[in-house]
């Protein structure tokens, strides 16, 4: 494929809107067609977006000219909207999570593996400026062995989720744990491994929400490592990471990087700009660009629809964990075939 690859924009609320702008920053790749389920609402959204629009799913699946999907749409719809993609032979970019539970990505999982397709999860956080620095130290040594990571990722919001809002519970549930603590999941289980078991809280603090809004995991990983995770719609907009190693201490809010050394002195590993929209669409374009690629090209994306699967374990773990008041293991939700065997301490992030 020498053309720029065609996609079509599954949903155009407020997060479909940024991958729409991010994507116009990648020369080979081009958003050129939308779907919105309301068709009152068409003629508004094609003005606002400068492109066609349809409230028909299928007219986008029998369309060939579109050879991927962008689906940004409420987590509900991603299995249905990904699996036709895939059997309709479109390249599908998925945002985060995957899906709401294991046993459904399990099902996505499958559809992938059956129609030879390709499948790629939004977990775009990891590939912030700022937490690639991090992740070059540590991959370096600068912070010798990595024994912990702390995460919390968090934003105001608990007001939004009301009766006609789909991040209430049975669309959405943990809240801001499945919509923004994973972010910092997907990055644990990248530097830290397989994870082991999960033990979990949530809380309904904001007294007229209709959904958690105050959680936290505790994640044992095979490597022997250790990691919490924090995610609230509470308090202010906010993610923060810091990873703990036997000679030093690496922090970043997001914006920049920053190493402590076992002597004290503080080394500066990245400062971005002033804003995190401007981080993260930084994250979002690398995204596209690899898409882009995989799409003309093959091959298997750094985000995969496995290490999507595995986060999402984990946060369906910090669910039943808060639920039965025990340990969860992951094996108790993810199927052997995709654990690897042993459980043995290695050095994931060896040299």
């Amino acid at each position: 494929m020498s053309r720029k690859v065609r996609a079509a924009l599954i949903g155009v609320g407020g997060y479909g809107r940024v991958l729409l702008r991010a994507s116009k920053q990648v020369g080979d790749f081009e958003i050129v067609k939308a779907y919105y389920y309301r068709p009152e609402r068409i003629h508004q959204l094609e003005a606002e977006l400068g492109m066609p629009v349809t409230a028909d799913f299928e007219e986008i699946l029998e369309d060939p000219s579109i050879d991927a999907l962008v689906i940004a749409t409420p987590n509900d719809q991603h299995l249905p909207q990904a699996k036709a993609g895939l059997e309709h032979g479109k390249a599908v970019f998925v945002d985060k999570p995957i899906t709401n539970y294991v046993q459904e990505a399990i099902e996505l999982i499958r559809c992938e593996q059956r129609t030879g397709g390709l499948l790629m999860v939004g977990h775009n956080y990891r590939r912030m400026p700022a937490i690639r620095a991090c992740e070059r130290a540590i991959r370096e040594g600068r912070i010798g062995e990595l024994l912990s990571v702390e995460g919390n990722f968090s934003r105001g919001g608990a007001y939004e989720v009301t009766s006609s809002s789909w991040r209430r519970q049975d669309r959405c549930p943990t809240g801001p744990m499945i919509q923004l603590g994973i972010h910092q999941i997907d990055v644990m289980l990248h530097w830290c491994g397989v994870p082991e078991s999960v033990a979990g809280a949530l809380e309904k603090l904001y007294v007229d929400g209709l959904n958690v809004d105050n959680t936290a995991g505790l994640i044992h990983f095979r490597s022997g490592r250790l990691a919490t995770v924090q995610s609230n719609y509470l308090g202010p907009f906010r993610g923060l990471m810091r990873a703990y190693g036997t000679r030093g201490i690496l922090e970043s809010d997001s914006l920049s990087a920053t190493l402590v050394q076992e002597s004290g002195a503080v080394e500066v590993l990245y400062r971005g700009c002033s804003s995190f929209d401007a981080e993260r669409d930084a994250s979002l374009r690398e995204q596209f660009e690899e898409f882009a690629r995989l799409v003309r090209d093959g091959g298997r994306p750094e985000t995969d629809s496995i290490s999507a699967m595995l986060a999402l374990a984990v946060v369906n773990a910090i669910e039943l964990s808060a639920e039965s008041g025990r340990i969860v293991r992951v094996a108790e939700l993810v199927p052997e075939e995709f654990l690897p065997p042993g459980t043995e301490r290695v050095k994931i992030l060896a040299t």
